[in-house]
């Protein structure tokens, strides 16, 4: 295996924040590597990527996991009871659920959400977020990185410059891709509306909070509405509800003299393209 193939850029920024607040790098052993991937289900194996991030600083890269250090140790134990714990998180939300083989979780945490690759998606796969407030199996993901590697800088910038950085980092490459829906709006959203906090949550933004992407658009001179409409292809508009004003989300397919609480069966153009993908 030719050794940091796709990991030069990842590596050049721990070092980068290593020389500003000190700290270590533990690689793990090609042994421990394979006793990783000999845990995964036939025929499937570790993506380069991936392998070359344990055989890096599998063990420990300093201020990278927060309250977890090790990368190959929160691996190892999830595979030694067989992801059970994944699994109850999905079955409580949606009892059939099961756990594909092609399945490697890359972080968990006990707030009831996870990150993680599928094995059949080559070497520097895309990253996925799975997180039972969105009611629903594994088809509720939503894809946050196109790339492991990608991953693994944004973890970096979170923890060099915080959040809010990185939100506006991914604002500045128009990252969430603009116009592109990441959840499947049910009747009741599309005739009663959605909030301006569901179509953060929706478009990726849950793990930051509100006022996380309100300043981070600031920031860049951008109102944070006008942006929602374009990343989710709904319109903001103003309703009156319970005697009191606020601002609701719809799909732009809604004509503006129809009333809102009438659901118009006409698919929104960006719902189509959505559906394109499992074409």
């Amino acid at each position: 295996m030719e050794k940091f193939k796709y990991l030069q850029g990842v590596i050049v920024a721990v070092e980068k924040m290593l020389a500003k607040s000190g700290g270590e790098v533990t690689p793990c052993t090609q042994q421990e590597v394979d006793a990783i991937e000999s845990m995964l289900s036939s025929p499937y194996r570790l993506p380069l990527a991936d392998k070359e991030f344990l055989l890096y600083g599998g063990k420990k890269i300093e201020h990278w996991f927060g309250h977890i250090d090790s990368y190959y140790r929160s691996a190892k134990v999830l595979l030694e009871y067989n992801y059970q714990y994944i699994l109850d998180l999905l079955q409580a939300e949606s009892p059939q659920a099961e756990i594909p083989p092609e399945l490697f979780v890359i972080e968990e945490d006990y707030l009831g959400h996870f990150t993680y690759l599928l094995l059949s998606e080559g070497e520097n796969p895309p990253i996925y977020w799975w997180w039972k407030k969105d009611k629903g199996g594994l088809e509720i993901s939503r894809k946050i990185n196109e790339s492991f590697t990608e991953h693994l800088l944004d973890k970096i910038v979170i923890a060099t410059e915080g959040r809010k950085q990185l939100i506006r980092n991914k604002i500045m490459a128009g990252k969430p891709p603009r116009k592109k829906q990441f959840w499947l709006p049910d009747l009741r959203e599309q005739s009663n509306g959605i909030t301006r906090q569901n179509v953060m949550e929706y478009m990726g933004f849950d793990f930051n909070g509100i006022s996380d992407v309100e300043q981070a658009a600031t920031l860049v001179g951008l109102d944070v509405d006008s942006y929602l409409e374009e990343l989710s292809g709904w319109k903001c508009r103003e309703v009156i509800r319970n005697g009191s004003k606020r601002e609701l989300f719809f799909p732009r397919s809604t004509p503006k003299n129809e009333p809102k609480y009438n659901f118009n069966p006409t698919i929104p153009s960006c719902l189509k393209e959505f559906f394109t993908l499992f074409e």
